[in-house]
């Protein structure tokens, strides 16, 4: 046996295969990370939660119409204007709105520009430029009856604040069903796939 004097281990002399001890001779495996072990690709996954589903974008509409149907019945009552209730109902629904255009805007348009299709392109600039008219109308509204930092709805003539918001709704559930009936199939279209819209 040969020993190492800095060890109190012996190791055996494998020159001869008396000495053949197989608890001694194991080889090493090289650790594994527990991406390789599951089959995980970290930059895939990364890239799956940066991309947008049809699904997400039903989902957000899906929230953007239900809170407009529930502001809808309650601004009918005056008393209800003022209740905190409806105002962090309604700053909510200014926010969705704006957090859905910003996306479209960043995400899908483009690719119907860049589609070589000269209908699809014309319609994507008319999506384009409801877009920015749905904005402009949003940030006026916000500008002269909601205060976004307190949560609070500043009703002084109820009866313009009600003909507005009622054309406000109107315009956000047109715009829902153009996206759903227009825009999201010519996408699929364009980019053949069924699942993700960008």
């Amino acid at each position: 046996m040969q020993c190492i004097e800095s060890d109190f281990r012996c190791w055996p002399d494998y020159s001869c295969s008396e000495n053949w001890n197989p608890e001694y001779h194991q080889p090493e495996e090289s650790p594994r990370l527990p991406a390789q072990c599951a089959g995980w690709d970290a930059k895939e996954e990364v890239e799956e939660r940066s991309m947008l589903t049809y699904d997400e974008l039903n989902a957000q509409n899906d929230e953007i119409t239900e809170l407009t149907n529930v502001l809808n019945l309650l601004l009918t009552d005056r008393l209800l204007c003022d209740s905190h209730v409806t105002a962090e109902l309604f700053c909510r629904l200014v926010e969705r709105v704006r957090d859905h255009m910003e996306i479209t805007d960043k995400k899908i348009y483009t690719q119907l520009l860049v589609s070589g299709n000269e209908h699809i392109s014309t319609m994507a600039n008319r999506f384009m430029g409801g877009s920015k008219e749905i904005k402009r109308i949003f940030s006026e509204f916000v500008r002269q009856w909601c205060d976004m930092k307190k949560q609070q709805l500043m009703v002084t003539d109820y009866e313009e604040f009600a003909s507005i918001t009622n054309e406000m709704f109107d315009l956000v559930l047109d715009r829902i069903q153009d996206e759903v009936e227009h825009l999201y199939p010519m996408l699929r279209q364009v980019r053949e796939d069924e699942k993700y819209a960008a």
